[in-house]
């Protein structure tokens, strides 16, 4: 941690950089590691630091309920005519965020994270419901704590609602604990 000119200490860097461009046809995706001073460090030959591009969709083969993500489309199916495709980018803007949280965590490989489930207000609970009570009192994972900061391009004059919308998404369905719009 350097101290700036104003005496006020700099916060330290992450250690990865993730960039992606979520666009409406595909998501471009690469991951940056950076030396201890800020510089960016040599590329090494892993696949996970190449830079990705996927399609931006996810779709169902017609009466199956298994869902392929991305590039699963291309790489499982021969015959693509048997896809139901969906889309969550609607005219440039995100209309469908759960579609593009599961996209995202294709490309970045965040794990699911575990959905606490709350009773109704005024519900009691059953006496039988010990594995709706484990639900309930699961911790949620650590956030912030990888050392990765994602920064994500978006579209020029996005409205808030869907930058608030993406802040959600990111800090509580990806768990990262710092990003940037770009």
């Amino acid at each position: 941690m350097g101290a700036p000119e104003d005496g006020v200490p700099s916060a330290p860097l992450p250690k990865i950089f993730t960039i992606m461009d979520s666009g409406g046809h595909t998501v471009k995706h690469c991951r940056v590691p950076l030396r201890p001073d800020g510089t960016v460090a040599p590329a090494n030959d892993d696949e996970d630091d190449a830079p990705t591009c996927i399609p931006n969709a996810v779709g169902r083969l017609k009466s199956q309920l298994a869902l392929l993500v991305g590039d699963e489309m291309t790489t499982r199916v021969r015959n693509q005519s048997l896809i139901s495709v969906t889309r969550p980018v609607e005219r440039g803007y995100v209309v469908d965020w759960g579609t593009q949280c599961t996209i995202w965590r294709r490309v970045t490989g965040r794990p699911e994270r575990p959905v606490a489930v709350a009773p109704p207000p005024g519900k009691r609970r059953k006496k039988n419901s010990a594995a709706a009570a484990a639900v309930v009192s699961a911790p949620p994972p650590p956030v912030g704590n990888d050392g990765e900061c994602l920064v994500v391009l978006v579209q020029p004059h996005a409205p808030h609602s869907v930058l608030d919308r993406m802040d959600r998404v990111i800090y509580d369905d990806l768990a990262y604990g710092s990003y940037g719009r770009v």
